[in-house]
């Protein structure tokens, strides 16, 4: 792997973009954050993928919310899918993309929150006015 990566950078750094594609994912897989890192700095849009993908399956939602809050809302959109998509422990990362604004990542919350019977807080968000919650504290309550 790393040889593979010494091998391919000078192509990525040349603007190759198949090059960077494979460059940020060996990076990822190679836990080089920060090169990953480096390179979201040079506008880099595979290292950013990536980036975010580790940082959600490491469960570091911090380092992933100032990436998400600093991002511009296409940056920020390829952030969140990259971040829900990956697997990551718990549902903090879901958490975080949903509070940021990930409409899917909202919906899987709220449908974890019925199926784990947490009524308090799918209350609390159908309270605020959020109609998808609504639904499903229907659905909940109808069964009990």
């Amino acid at each position: 792997m790393e040889e593979a990566i010494e091998v391919i950078r000078p192509l990525a750094d040349a603007g190759d973009d198949v090059a960077e594609l494979w460059l940020a994912r060996w990076l990822a897989d190679g836990d080089h954050l920060g090169e990953l890192r480096q390179r979201v700095a040079s506008r880099g849009y595979h290292a950013l993928r990536e980036l975010a993908r580790r940082l959600a399956e490491r469960n570091m939602v911090g380092e992933l919310r100032e990436l998400a809050v600093a991002a511009d809302p296409g940056d920020r959109l390829l952030i969140l899918r990259a971040a829900r998509d990956a697997y990551s422990p718990g549902m903090d990362v879901t958490r975080l993309c949903a509070d940021l604004g990930d409409e899917t990542a909202r919906h899987g919350l709220i449908r974890w929150l019925a199926r784990r019977g947490h009524l308090d807080e799918l209350r609390q968000l159908a309270a605020s006015g959020d109609e998808y919650a609504q639904h499903w504290l229907g659905q909940v309550l109808s069964q009990s």
